[in-house]
């Protein structure tokens, strides 16, 4: 979301926020399931490709960070590099299919 401002014959971009939705369940205790935002024109389809293309960034990110973690030596090393593979894959997947987990 933006605030533009007319100034000097044409608008401007003066502020920018980002938004993110929590929801909990009935109890407050757990996090409760939330339908996918449906577009409704091509402003709206391009504004939500532009947050799932930064999200795909941010995932991409977080797992180069992932590599840089300290893991136990010889077999154990390669569980963990299986298993943080198979999760990066999978949030990868998830956020291209629209899938919320």
């Amino acid at each position: 979301m933006w605030l533009e401002q007319f100034a000097h014959g044409h608008w401007e971009k003066m502020t920018r926020a980002l938004f993110l939705m929590a929801s909990r369940n009935s109890t407050n205790d757990g996090p409760a399931l939330v339908n996918s935002l449906v577009p409704e024109n091509e402003k709206e389809k391009e504004i939500l490709l532009g947050g799932e293309s930064k999200d795909m960034n941010l995932i991409l990110r977080k797992s180069s960070k992932m590599s840089l973690l300290t893991s136990p030596k010889n077999f154990e090393s390669l569980i963990f590099i299986l298993f943080y593979s198979s999760l990066i894959l999978f949030l990868i997947f998830c956020s291209l299919n629209n899938i919320q987990y």
